[in-house]
Formats: C-alpha cells, structure tokens, sequence
C-alpha cells in the first residue's frame, strides 16, 4: 500500500480493496494497514487519503441503484431499503450479497472505488480520522475543512461509475433472469456470504434479505416480472369457461364444434341434440 501512495498508483487499491471487503478482508486491511498509515499522515499533515479507500460508500451506493432500476425479483424489490441502510447506516455488508449474486459485478465495484480513489487524489482532500461505520454521515463529519468538495464529488462520482457498469451487466442478461425464473433469489449469494464470515450476518442484512421466498402466488409472480405470467394463466382460465359453457349447451363434446340451434319447443341444442342437462328452453 505505501508502494501504491509513493508511486501516485493509489486508484489501483481499489482492485484488492473492494473484492476483499465483499469476502470480509477489509478490517484487516483496515486495521493492520490503512489505519496505522493514516494516522501517520494526519501527524504531518493534518488528514489522509487512506481513510477513505475503504469507507467511501460510493460504490456500493451505484451496486443497489443499479438493481432498484434493472434488477428482477427479490434483489430489485429489496434494493431500495438497503440503500437506505448502506448509504445512511453504514452497514456495506448489506449490498455484499448483490454482488456475490452476479460475481460480474465485482468489475463495477472496483471501476467505482478507483474513481472514488482518483477524485480524492486530484482534489488532495481526506478524512482527518477513520469514519466507523462508513456512512456517508460518518464520512461527512470527518471530512477535513478543507476536503468537502472532493469527498462528495468522489461518493458521487464512484456512486455514478458503478450504476452505469453495474447497470449494463444487469440490462444484458435481465431477458435471461426472467427466463429462468430465479434471477432475483438471493438465497445461494445469502449462504455464501455467511460462510465468507464465518459467523451470522449482520441483524439488518438477514432481516432484509434472510428470507425471500414468495410468501403467495402472486409474489411469486412479481418476482419473475409476472405481468405476462398473470395474463397468460388469465387467458387460460377464461378460455376453460367458454369452453364448459359450450359442452354444457350441447355446442362442443368430444372435441366437435356446433351451431347454435332451437327446436319447436324452444330447447337450446347442438349436432348432440337435446339431451339430460342442456340448458332450459329459451320461451
């Protein structure tokens, strides 16, 4: 890390950093390097860029966006209130599981995190103490005097890079999610998330996420984009009722289509002819 500060390569921690947060690495990054190398630069000179390689949540900001608008099923429905708790709490592992869902999207983080990383280097800004949790307020009020515009250009910035990447990957293979039928379960990413802890995930991301299986046939409908799935089983069932209604009149049986027809006495018949059940005469 102090090769990539000395050599103006920072943006490229970006490769190491944000993968390895989604797998629970970040804190040892954070506490045996990062950490030890800010304080070093807020000795001489009052702030550090380092503090905010890991916090910015800028990235995983554009991550939930980018299902809110182009996700399917239970990712997309449930992405709104983690951005909430993402953006505004500070809790990044509750968009962890988004990505481990589409392990493409690892592309969109890390392009985020070094746009972050580029703008806070351009604009020389930093925090002036580690900002636990990383939320944007935590963020904020360590923020030196002198570095709140490129901190909120770099939350803004990467937030944007990893919306429009992380956006393209999902718009190309929403056709296939909704096919299969399974695009927005996060169940496997869920189980696999807990086991790159070690331990229970975090209360707000197994509350949000913990379960998604439809509770009814309608959710379930929903999470497969089901419009088309509702107004193809509506059509059948309409098409089922003329079709009692027509072997009942005598109209269609065993699969042979007649003319509507009345006799002198006024019965309603079909080619069958009057028979126990038709309907009662018309007069």
């Amino acid at each position: 890390m102090k090769f990539l500060v000395d050599s103006s390569l920072l943006p490229l921690a970006s490769v190491i950093i944000e993968p390895a947060k989604v797998f629970f690495l970040n804190n040892a990054i954070n506490h045996g390097v990062l950490d030890q190398l800010g304080a070093q630069q807020v000795q001489e000179s009052g702030k550090s860029i380092l503090f905010l390689l890991e916090a910015n949540p800028g990235p995983g900001l554009g991550i939930l966006l980018a299902f809110t608008f182009f996700g399917v099923g239970i990712a997309r429905s449930t992405a709104p209130g983690a951005i909430l708790i993402q953006f505004f709490g500070g809790i990044h592992e509750i968009y962890f599981p988004y990505v481990l869902q589409k392990p493409i999207l690892f592309v969109a983080v890390i392009l985020g995190g070094a746009t972050g990383v580029a703008t806070n280097v351009a604009f020389q800004s930093g925090l002036v103490a580690p900002a636990s949790p990383g939320s944007i307020i935590a963020v904020l009020t360590a923020t030196a005097k002198d570095s709140y515009v490129g901190v909120i250009l770099s939350v803004v910035l990467s937030a944007a890079v990893s919306f429009a990447v992380a956006s393209f990957f999902l718009i190309a293979s929403r056709k296939r999610d909704l096919a299969s039928g399974n695009g927005g379960d996060m169940s496997a990413a869920m189980a696999k998330l807990q086991q790159n802890k070690g331990r229970d995930v975090n209360a707000a991301t197994s509350g949000l996420l913990g379960t998604n299986s439809p509770a009814n046939e309608e959710e379930a409908e929903a999470s497969l984009g089901g419009r088309r799935l509702r107004q193809h089983r509506h059509g059948d069932a309409r098409r089922e009722r003329r079709l009692r209604l027509r072997r009942r009149h005598g109209l269609e049986r065993h699969g042979c289509e007649c003319p509507a027809e009345q006799d002198q006495e006024g019965w309603y018949r079909g080619c069958h002819g009057r028979q126990q059940g038709d309907r009662e005469p018309l007069g």
